[in-house]
């Protein structure tokens, strides 16, 4: 993996009480989730991350990486512009599913992913780290960023745009990413087409978060994500200036339906069955070369 992230500090240590000193300011309570302190902990910290780890310093230095790679990708594409002294994201890095139960508010969570004041905190276990548990990581990690703007993005942009990011993959030792492909999660139903929703309801932000996941085939959330890869990614990144006017009607007060309408120039119904609903039909990757900073 290509290095070029730096850890700023790297210290042994202990952890008082089990880690409830780290884990009080996201909710959970110091008592409830204490671990045996039964080998060193070590804290890492890069730019925008700080990790206590009683893990493989190999295992728990990749994790690591990946996040800061994650982050500098979802910048490069989405063009934001974090502010400096936002805190950093704090990660907790376990060597085991027994320690990982000690820490988790529920035992059969895979993850943990929690945020409190700000602050955003994420609960790892090395050992079960794989593919669909990175897409969950970074799915909320991209939620976090969002949390950060001063700008209130739409609800079905913040979800769709966190699936599309959750599946980056570096290539090509770390100097290109692919992004785009297709959500796998949420399924259409079998006859049933997904102009059956009104678009324009989804746009207009009728529904909460939780709610684009409920139904038998998430629709909503489908919708979502097809819509936030066509004008994140759509026509070679063609729609990026419609898009940006889009945010920028609505931060001067223009609701979300009639601002998305005149920026893209057609309402979002019709947006949707002549532009997006093929998407849904085929594998769409873009490759995008790597600037980290």
């Amino acid at each position: 993996m290509n290095s070029r992230f730096q850890i700023l500090r790297y210290c042994r240590h202990a952890v008082p009480a089990g880690l409830g000193a780290f884990l009080v300011f996201a909710t959970l309570a110091a008592s409830q989730y204490a671990i045996a302190a039964d080998q060193p902990w070590i804290k890492y910290e890069s730019q925008h991350f700080v990790v206590h780890s009683n893990a493989s310093k190999k295992k728990t230095r990749k994790i690591l990486e990946e996040l800061e790679l994650f982050r500098a990708a979802v910048l490069q594409v989405s063009a934001w512009r974090i502010p400096e002294n936002a805190p950093k994201a704090d990660v907790l890095v376990v060597r085991n599913r027994g320690d990982f139960a000690d820490v988790s508010p529920e035992p059969q969570l895979s993850y943990v992913a929690m945020a409190n004041r700000g602050r955003h905190v994420f609960a790892i276990n090395e050992d079960n780290f794989d593919l669909w548990i990175q897409e969950g990581i970074r799915h909320h990690y991209a939620h976090s960023l969002f949390n950060r703007m001063s700008f209130p993005y739409p609800v079905w942009y913040q979800e769709g745009f966190s699936r599309l990011v959750s599946m980056i993959q570096f290539r090509k030792r770390n100097t290109a990413f692919t992004i785009g492909e297709f959500p796998g999660g949420c399924r259409r139903r079998s006859g049933v087409s997904l102009e059956d929703e009104d678009i324009n309801r989804l746009i207009s932000g009728e529904w909460e978060s939780g709610e684009l996941r409920e139904g038998p085939a998430c629709e909503r959330y489908l919708q979502s994500a097809m819509l936030a890869h066509y004008v994140t990614l759509g026509d070679d990144f063609a729609n990026i200036p419609k898009l940006f006017r889009y945010f920028g009607m609505m931060n001067t007060g223009q609701d979300s339906l009639s601002a998305f309408t005149a920026a893209f120039g057609m309402d979002p119904n019709r947006l949707f069955a002549e532009r997006v609903d093929s998407y849904s039909e085929r594998l769409f990757v873009v490759v995008v070369d790597f600037e980290m900073d």
